[in-house]
């Protein structure tokens, strides 16, 4: 701690750079002994008037030479301007930022400080930007948004905007000034954008283009047309007699003129000792010149660069976001930038002078804070800041955090103390709500019946996190639980396998993904569902669906009884007749003592055998059709299913006089399917369709089997009465059916089949009256599989 404290200096307000006007008067200061040497060349021009005419002629030659010197001046600082604004307008954006256009003029005033006004205007007149150099008054230029006002001006913003070339106004004059405004369009894939306009004040054009040299020797002025001067270097009259000469000012206007003229003509003395006396006085005045000048020079740059610098501070600290605070060391309040005041919603004159407790304490924390502030006063302050609550003006509380340093003086004695502040009351909200939403989503993940865990990658992987039903199955152990699970599951994220767990034994829905862990390592997050109780329920449910197919199958032959029982009967009578008839064939020949051929028994043995055969080849597909077996998909022709449908169904529909026809595609691919199920639906379907052709006057049932690309499409067509409206809703539901005695289990079991089989089953209206059954089956499924059967049989139609 030092001594004696300091009083800490008030802040200084930034220096303001010299006007044009001082730049001005500094001048003729500057110039005041030239001008004294002027004024004693002029008492002695009575003595040497007569050399004027002898040097007349060379005079007249280097005014020349200076105007047309002072021409090419103007000409190039004209065009490098020119230069810059139509280079600017090449690299400008579609919609460039205020700040943008501001960074440029500023640069374009102090470059050529001529340029009184830099403006941007549309191609329909309307001021979109506009600067002024040195807080003039933008004269014309009424405010962005609104038109230009320079009819001028504006007859040269038509002409650049039409001709695509840049464009210089016609003189304006104003009260204090003369303006010219120089036009360059800004193009767009050949098409004019507006333009940037440059004004310029033709007296500060002579000022700054012209040099110094030329200028001490020639009073230059620009003249319009009718001879009225719009700007001038110096008040001077041109004398009469003094060289003068004119040039064109381009490349603003012909019309506009640069006229030179001598005013203070230069007489050579041939006279020593005036000569001498002259001379002196001139190298005098030239070298008191120069020290003055330089002097004042360094001056100025000084003050400039002085001036630079505090502004520059200045901005920073008023653009800072952070709060800036310095107090001094008994803990008076000194300084506050424009963020600490925004933060605490009170002004600079309300806070500066302000003792402890300050404004921006609140009440509730005085206490506290005077204790934080003792420790700051005395050193003792954390390095990595100190987190308080603060009040603002309108009484809302900001949580903040304040870092203090010593305020260091130029001579290295501390003066007080700077504090920085920064609100971080969004970050503390956000880090409670991310606390809270951790804690959350902790519980939720605690209360989830499945196992959720996270592993590092085997070999030498830790388990990072399991929740409460991974610890009540596998404990901590990562082996038995992790470890095991996710080597059986590998694969994508939505590709669930399930697996069976011979530690624990029970049966788990697993998903497995990698991720990234906090502290940047990929790791694995294995979810585990227990499905135990589900894969019992799902083996239960497909034993009952199995006994109900079975039911159903039984059913449906139960329905066809009376038709098989009289199919059966043909062939069991003709057995018995031809047995009996060979009988008696064969006591009629013992009768008559006569030897019964051979041939004749063989040939009623034959028909006998055919007769057992059929009623065979009958019993063996009632057996097959309900013979009870578990569900063997293998690759089965579908004529094959086919065939043995038709077998059994042909019986009843020719008992009801029912003509049944096939219309088959002639490449049917082959079938991955259980054949029995799809041959129950088959029947099924044919076996409705009988019926309901019961009253038909037409009598045909069409069975077509088609391939539509990558399904083959199984339709039962039959000519009946139609499904009625009020029962198609219903139609596939279970336990609902119109017969007197059925179950109401036939079409919802089938549509069961189909669905297991990933196809489909629905039915149509016919346009002809009727109804049409159709269902699909997928080619994609009719790979065969490893040791899987393949079953055909030649169908005979």
């Amino acid at each position: 701690m030092p001594n004696s404290p300091r009083p800490i200096p008030q802040v200084m307000n930034p220096v303001k750079l010299p006007s044009l006007q001082a730049i001005r008067s500094m001048r003729w200061i500057l110039i005041s002994p030239l001008v004294a040497v002027v004024a004693l060349a002029l008492l002695m021009g009575a003595t040497i008037w007569y050399l004027t005419e002898s040097e007349y002629n060379q005079q007249q030659q280097a005014l020349i030479r200076d105007v047309n010197s002072a021409q090419r001046q103007i000409g190039e600082r004209l065009q490098l301007a020119q230069n810059e604004l139509a280079a600017f307008s090449e690299q400008m954006p579609v919609r460039p930022t205020n700040r943008e256009l501001q960074q440029f003029s500023e640069g374009l005033f102090i470059k050529q400080p001529e340029i009184v006004f830099f403006a941007w205007i549309d191609q329909r007149g309307t001021v979109r930007h506009v600067s002024t150099s040195q807080g003039l008054p933008t004269q014309g230029f009424d405010r962005v948004g609104a038109p230009l006002n320079r009819a001028a001006s504006l007859r040269a913003l038509e002409y650049a905007i039409s001709s695509k070339k840049p464009q210089y106004s016609a003189p304006m004059s104003s009260q204090t000034d003369v303006e010219v405004d120089l036009h360059v369009p800004i193009l767009r894939n050949g098409i004019t954008d507006g333009t940037l306009v440059a004004s310029y004040s033709l007296p500060s054009l002579l000022l700054s283009a012209i040099p110094s040299g030329i200028g001490n020797r020639v009073a230059f002025s620009i003249v319009a047309q009718d001879g009225e001067r719009l700007g001038q270097t110096r008040d001077e009259e041109p004398v009469a007699g003094n060289p003068a000469y004119e040039v064109p000012l381009e490349p603003i206007s012909t019309s506009l003129r640069l006229r030179g003229f001598i005013y203070k003509p230069v007489n050579t003395l041939y006279n020593d000792v005036i000569a001498t006396l002259v001379a002196g006085l001139i190298l005098f005045a030239v070298i008191s010149q120069i020290v003055i000048w330089r002097n004042t020079r360094r001056r100025l740059g000084a003050e400039q660069e002085l001036a630079e610098e505090t502004a520059f501070r200045r901005a920073m600290e008023n653009s800072m976001s952070t709060g800036m605070r310095v107090i001094d060391l008994s803990g008076q309040i000194k300084y506050v930038n424009p963020a600490f005041c925004r933060m605490v919603g009170f002004s600079p004159e309300e806070l500066t002078g302000a003792m402890p407790p300050y404004p921006y304490w609140p009440p509730e924390t005085l206490e506290q804070l005077g204790r934080n502030l003792g420790r700051m006063l005395s050193g003792e302050s954390p390095p990595s800041g100190l987190p308080i609550a603060i009040m603002r003006k309108n009484g809302t509380r900001l949580t903040v955090r304040m870092y203090t340093s010593p305020l260091i003086d130029h001579t290295g004695i501390q003066t007080g103390w700077m504090t920085s502040v920064t609100d971080i009351s969004e970050q503390t909200r956000i880090r409670q709500e991310l606390a809270q939403s951790q804690e959350r989503f902790i519980t939720v993940l605690q209360a989830l019946d499945a196992a959720v865990s996270v592993a590092a990658p085997a070999p030498n992987g830790e388990l990072l996190f399991a929740n409460q039903a991974y610890k009540k199955w596998f404990g901590s152990s990562i082996t038995d639980g992790h470890r095991y699970l996710s080597a059986a599951a590998r694969g994508p994220w939505a590709d669930v396998r399930e697996v069976y767990n011979d530690v624990v034994q029970r049966w788990f829905e697993v998903r497995v993904r990698n991720i990234q862990w906090v502290d940047g390592r990929a790791v694995e997050l294995m979810v585990a569902t227990d499905i135990t109780k589900e894969r019992a329920s799902q083996q239960a449910q497909r034993e009952q669906h199995e006994k109900l197919q079975q039911t159903a199958r039984l059913v449906t032959m139960g329905e066809m009884a009376s038709s098989l029982a009289h199919e059966l009967n043909q062939p069991l009578t003709a057995i018995a007749n031809y047995t009996s008839g060979a009988a008696s064939r064969i006591r009629m020949a013992d009768a008559h003592g006569e030897q019964l051929p051979n041939e004749d028994l063989i040939d009623m043995l034959t028909k006998t055998a055919k007769q057992a055969e059929r009623a065979g080849q009958v019993i063996r597909r009632i057996r097959g059709f309900v013979k009870r077996s578990d569900p063997i998909r293998r690759l089965t022709d579908p004529l094959t299913i086919l065939a043995d449908t038709l077998g059994l169904a042909d019986i009843d529909a020719r008992e009801r006089g029912i003509t049944l026809i096939q219309k088959l595609d002639p490449s049917l691919p082959m079938l991955n399917v259980d054949p029995i199920l799809i041959e129950q639906v088959l029947l099924n379907l044919v076996k409705n369709g009988i019926e309901a052709m019961r009253d038909a006057e037409r009598r045909e049932l069409t069975i077509e089997i088609i391939l539509s690309g990558e399904q083959i499409v199984f339709s039962v067509i039959d000519c009946g009465h139609g499904v009625p409206k009020g029962i198609r809703d219903r139609l596939f539901d279970s336990f609902y059916t119109t017969k007197s005695d059925g179950m109401g289990m036939g079409l919802n079991i089938c549509r069961s089949i189909i669905e297991s089989h990933q196809g489909r089953l629905w039915f149509e209206d016919n346009p002809d009256g009727g109804c049409t059954f159709r269902f699909t089956l997928p080619v994609a499924a009719s790979q065969p599989p490893e040791n899987s059967t393949i079953e055909s049989e030649a169908v005979k139609s």
